[in-house]
């Protein structure tokens, strides 16, 4: 059950150093099994900026090892956008996984998926962002142990659902969503975010979609269908 808000306004604020929490705690309240003894690399990536949350594992606890962001947003043009991107995103590979590289197979690595929402531009300015992360994490993590996960998958997998009536935006009705049930608060919301797809990593979302998220996303896209058949005739 997610903590009462005096709990949760004194939950520790994670920046870059480390925080633990109980494996099975985390695995009550979601209601997932996660990997023991397991390294994970969430990356949220945007153009302006990415999060990025490094989970490590072992047998009775979930540390976070690293959380940061690189911030493009001040770059002038977009090719300058993606030299630093290029660059940050390895220094946070090696920072994160150099001491893991002998044991590549028990590494794995989840980008936030682009999605299309109204301009064609972002999906393609997402994609090329996209492509640069996956390109390096190609030298630290195994093929089978690289993957891209839509955003609204991950979010639902740790029991995450928007309120369309909360002013706020929905990472920060994450960020929010974390601190009360996880009893973590952190410095971005797109942290966050990372965290949560670094969470994803260590359990078998890749290979078993729960099977609720998949209806509902049926259910929505049959109806966006219906209301475009009905505006065409």
């Amino acid at each position: 059950m997610p903590k009462s808000k005096k709990e949760a306004q004194t939950a520790p604020e994670v920046n870059s150093k480390d925080v633990v929490l109980n494996i099975v705690d985390v695995e009550s309240k979601l209601g997932v099994t996660l990997k023991r003894n397991w390294q994970a690399l969430g990356l949220d990536v945007a153009k302006n900026v990415t999060g990025v949350c490094h989970l490590k594992t072992d047998d009775t606890q979930i540390r976070i090892q690293n959380v940061s962001v690189i911030d493009t947003s001040k770059q002038e043009c977009l090719a300058e956008c993606m030299d630093k991107f290029s660059d940050d995103i390895g220094k946070t590979f090696t920072h994160c996984l150099t001491h893991e590289q002998s044991d590549q197979d028990r590494i794995t690595c989840v980008i936030e998926d682009c999605w299309f929402g109204k301009n064609i531009q972002t999906v393609i300015r997402l994609a090329e962002f996209h492509a640069l992360a996956y390109i390096e994490a190609r030298k630290w993590v195994s093929f089978d142990n690289r993957y891209f996960l839509l955003p609204s998958t991950s979010r639902a997998w740790v029991g995450f659902k928007k309120n369309r009536n909360n002013p706020l935006d929905t990472k920060a009705q994450l960020a929010v969503y974390l601190q009360q049930t996880l009893g973590v608060t952190f410095a971005s919301n797109d942290i966050a975010d990372a965290f949560v797809l670094a969470l994803c990593a260590l359990c078998d979302i890749i290979v078993k979609p729960k099977p609720k998220a998949q209806k509902k996303r049926r259910r929505r896209h049959a109806r966006k269908k219906y209301k475009r058949n009905r505006k065409g005739s």
